[in-house]
């Protein structure tokens, strides 16, 4: 890659990030003013259809393309001229692990020494797969670099690519979902000791223990929101659309004792909760430090009550954070707020991640990027 001076230290005013997932895509292009005032310069918001995208493999390219090419063209105030984006990829297409190398090793032995680990751990040829890694930390003891690694299959990320190509976008860089969750939820400067992100998402549970923006500690749980609405519909007879209505406005609420879905919430978290245990267990074991609160977001963080059966049950402090406020970013134009009655605030923290990267001096390099080896 050919390196520009000027570029490199060159201060971005303006990021645009795209959040895919399979029943939607957000588009975020924000703003920042000379005095560092976050605004939303545009917003898009697009529906995707059944069998476009199903678990992050794209299934149909030329609806998706179509889909990409829309969302530009609509969004508000008014299209996107740019097409320089950020994307994420969702836990459930990344490998994802913890390395430790002796200091000594250093620059193209590096990069051999991590490729070399991750072979040992990853069931796929090393040139099967893109992959990046960084420094989270450095034991003295035993003089070693711990470093957090990640990969996924080159035909997941060339298909995106491929889309992409046809789109007239250009990826700047591919992040890791959690990891754009991380940047939305907390702050560069903030230090308050491991903090445990519970992404409950629609298809996996996501968790990712991190200090300040560096994850320490990632793990999928194959079940989220939508296994738990179908249960609820299913045992309700009501629909999917009004299943999770109900799940959403009842949640953990005891309503007088006549909350019917309760049981059926407690089973299904039942299994979630050892899985949060053990990993908390786990870290704090490793790293000999103590977990001090959680973030919950994603769709299932709005059920009512979540928040106080997980402070009961797991016994950390429960927060959520609404990245708009956090961030100050203001909302310029009453017509983007259309997109928040199609869906919650706090859904869009992946892509508010991802635009606050694309204002860092050099998004490509300021963070993971899957772009950046190849295997």
């Amino acid at each position: 890659m050919e390196f520009n001076l000027f570029s490199f230290f060159r201060r971005h005013d303006i990021g645009i990030g795209l959040d895919i997932s399979d029943r939607s895509i957000k588009l975020l292009q924000l703003q920042r003013s000379k005095k560092g005032q976050l605004s939303i310069g545009t917003l898009g918001y697009s529906a995707l259809g059944e069998q476009i995208i199903d678990n992050g493999k794209i299934l149909d390219e030329a609806k998706f393309v179509a889909s990409l090419k829309e969302i530009f063209q609509s969004a508000h105030p008014q299209p996107i001229s740019s097409h320089d984006v950020l994307l994420a990829i969702p836990e459930s297409k990344a490998f994802i692990d913890i390395y430790r190398v002796p200091d000594k090793i250093r620059g193209k032995a590096l990069q051999a020494e991590i490729i070399s680990l991750a072979a040992r751990r990853i069931p796929f040829e090393p040139g099967a797969l893109y992959f990046d890694f960084r420094k989270i930390g450095y034991d003295k003891e035993t003089q070693e670099n711990e470093f957090f690694y990640v990969a996924s299959p080159k035909r997941i990320i060339n298909s995106y690519l491929s889309a992409l190509d046809k789109a007239g976008l250009k990826p700047i860089a591919f992040d890791l979902e959690s990891a754009s969750l991380v940047r939305a939820l907390i702050g560069q400067d903030e230090t308050d000791g491991p903090i445990l992100i519970l992404d409950m998402g629609a298809r996996t549970i996501n968790l990712s223990i991190c200090i300040g923006q560096k994850i320490q500690s990632s793990a999928v749980l194959p079940f989220g929101g939508n296994y738990l609405t179908r249960e609820i519909s299913q045992r309700m007879k009501l629909s999917f659309e009004d299943a999770d209505k109900l799940k959403i406005s009842l949640g953990f609420s005891h309503d007088g004792g006549h909350n019917q879905i309760l049981p059926i919430l407690e089973n299904f978290y039942s299994q979630a909760l050892k899985e949060i245990k053990r990993q908390i267990s786990y870290y704090e074991g490793q790293s000999e430090q103590k977990v001090t609160q959680m973030i919950i977001c994603g769709g299932s963080s709005l059920m009512e009550g979540i928040d106080r059966y997980l402070e009961q049950e797991i016994k950390l402090k429960v927060k959520r954070i609404n990245p708009w406020e956090k961030w100050q970013i203001a909302i310029s134009s009453q017509d983007v707020k259309i997109y928040f009655k199609q869906e919650a605030e706090i859904l869009y923290t992946t892509v508010i991640g991802l635009a606050l990267r694309g204002l860092e001096n050099n998004p490509a390099r300021a963070g993971i990027n899957l772009l950046n080896f190849e295997g």
